[in-house]
């Protein structure tokens, strides 16, 4: 089953002809009337084999509507309807533990809502809310119920935020994007004509995942990816006549090997060696630095404090990664005095001159 935004637009209006009993549709009149209603609301026509696909879907789990073909009903045509066509998809009831299923959804997903691409989220929100909804008054609304059990850490204060939603949709239409963006230590923005490809979070901001189609510098590399941050970007607007390209790589494998946002095409993996004071220990266990962490063995750990006798009570650890020059040491030094980077030693020394800069800010306050 598509699973798509347009997808779940689509059931809609194939729902509401085939349970339509003043009208009688052909599967080639399904699919005008589909388009026809998708261009009015402003998106991508869709084709013949797609709302076959639908059709199927629709009998399918988790919907199970029946749906039987007809012939001489109308001048001989072969139309196709709900078998009930007192039924529909929004009348069918939904059981307690559906509907607080998804309004915890809908709360989860909330983060989004207000932004115009994702309208159709504060709508849904709104029909769960309608007693007259989700079967026609069939349940107790149940005050409790609309109070978030999950959440998510957010800016609420973020510039571009409502480019999310945008951008989403340009990713899930594949929609070619001419935009103008500006890096915080650029004085002019650049122009590139990008496929978008992936939204991703980090650190409270969201990136976007893309290829640009090649520059005056640089040429069409189907293996690049590029990050722009939301807040970065000046303009934006979708491009005609240009071909989208299909990212040819695995997006979620190429960031299992990064901490952070920033991946470097021509870096290997390295093995990071570090150790932290007893009292992060436990800390570290729970929130590891990066998913390749590994707890070295006790006959490991009692090799390293032999060999480290400054830290012969510490806890030593390993992470495996493509090591960048901001994201990573910004987070092991976070940790301040309790971690210690033993290996790479460009790593070492690029950590030791952060905090030899940071030690003479601190020093100049005192004078």
């Amino acid at each position: 089953m598509s699973v798509n935004k347009n997808a779940v637009i689509r059931y809609m209006y194939l729902d509401q002809m085939l349970a339509d009993r003043h009208h009688y549709y052909t599967r080639a009149e399904l699919t005008d009337k589909c388009n026809e209603k998708l261009r009015a609301d402003g998106f991508s026509e869709v084709t013949k084999r797609t709302i076959e696909m639908d059709l199927i879907a629709l009998q399918d789990a988790p919907f199970s509507m029946d749906i039987i073909e007809d012939s001489d009903i109308i001048a001989g045509k072969r139309v196709i309807r709900y078998t009930d066509q007192s039924q529909s998809l929004f009348s069918k009831p939904m059981t307690a533990d559906e509907k607080r299923l998804l309004t915890e959804v809908l709360n989860t997903l909330g983060q989004f809502s207000g932004l115009d691409n994702f309208a159709w989220l504060d709508d849904l929100q709104s029909k769960l809310n309608d007693k007259k909804s989700f079967g026609r008054g069939y349940y107790n609304m149940d005050d409790g119920m609309n109070d978030k059990i999950i959440s998510f850490s957010t800016n609420e204060y973020l510039k571009n935020k409502e480019l999310l939603g945008w951008f989403f949709s340009a990713i899930a239409n594949k929609k070619v994007v001419s935009l103008v963006y500006k890096k915080f230590n650029s004085s002019e923005p650049v122009h590139f004509i990008i496929y978008p490809y992936h939204l991703k979070q980090y650190n409270d901001r969201w990136y976007l995942i893309c290829n640009h189609n090649g520059t005056d510098d640089y040429a069409y590399d189907p293996n690049f990816l590029m990050n722009l941050p939301l807040d970065r970007i000046e303009s934006y607007e979708e491009v005609a006549g240009v071909d989208y390209i299909d990212c040819p790589v695995d997006i979620a494998e190429r960031y299992q090997d990064v901490v952070g946002i920033t991946y470097h095409s021509g870096r290997e993996l390295q093995k990071i060696h570090f150790c932290v004071a007893p009292e992060t220990s436990l800390y570290v266990d729970t929130k590891p630095l990066h998913n390749s962490q590994i707890k070295l063995t006790p006959s490991d750990q009692e090799k390293m404090q032999h060999q480290y006798p400054t830290f012969k009570d510490w806890i030593f650890y390993t992470i495996e990664c493509i090591p960048d020059d901001y994201e990573l040491p910004r987070l092991m030094m976070s940790y301040g005095s309790n971690m210690m980077v033993i290996e790479p030693t460009y790593l070492v020394t690029q950590i030791k001159e952060n905090l030899h800069k940071l030690n003479q800010h601190y020093a100049s306050l005192c004078e």
